[in-house]
């Protein structure tokens, strides 16, 4: 088991448990038990912080093998994102894992500590555009990806930038080429 906790606040960063010797998948196992007790325990460990945080996103780790009913499961994992200003927060998640037993596997949170501009005041979708096409054209190119050991191509139109702009003065942040 490995926890890291903030020396200041005394909270809970980190949890994780790995036990070596687990006994294998479960033939049963509920997901709204689980997707409840995500919601319990980051509350509990998130204080505060949790009203931040939007609706759990779950999944289930399951394999069913061919040509049968029998589902075998591994676990679930649960995460929260984090809006301020109804904005995602981007990076500010909480993900919580469970085994097939409903065990916390694993618990950690992201928070970022600092001011969020609010959004009155800033370029609307449009504005934004508009300034980012002064800058940028969009361009053909051939999109090629392996697929089972085969290449295949699309023709798609883009541009080699992405789009990330000041959202007050439309000036392009954070250059990505592609």
């Amino acid at each position: 088991t490995h926890i890291t906790v903030n020396a200041e606040t005394g909270e809970i960063t980190n949890y994780y448990y790995f036990k070596n010797k687990d006994n294998g998948p479960s033939r049963n196992f509920d997901e709204q038990a689980a997707e409840k007790q995500a919601v319990t325990i980051a509350q509990e460990l998130a204080g505060d912080k949790f009203d931040e945080y939007g609706d759990v996103n779950t999944n289930v780790d399951y394999y069913r093998p061919a040509n049968s009913t029998i589902t075998n499961y591994y676990g679930s994992s649960h995460s929260f994102e984090r809006y301020v200003n109804d904005i995602v927060v981007s990076g500010n998640h909480i993900n919580i894992s469970f085994n097939h037993d409903n065990v916390l596997t694993n618990y950690r949170i992201s928070y970022t500590e600092a001011d969020f501009i609010s959004p009155d005041n800033m370029l609307t979708e449009d504005e934004i555009m508009d300034i980012y096409w002064e800058n940028n054209d969009i361009d053909l190119y051939y999109l090629a990806r392996v697929h089972e050991k085969k290449t295949k191509t699309v023709l798609v139109y883009g541009t080699d930038n992405s789009i990330y702009c000041d959202a007050f003065t439309g000036e392009q942040k954070y250059y990505y080429n592609s």
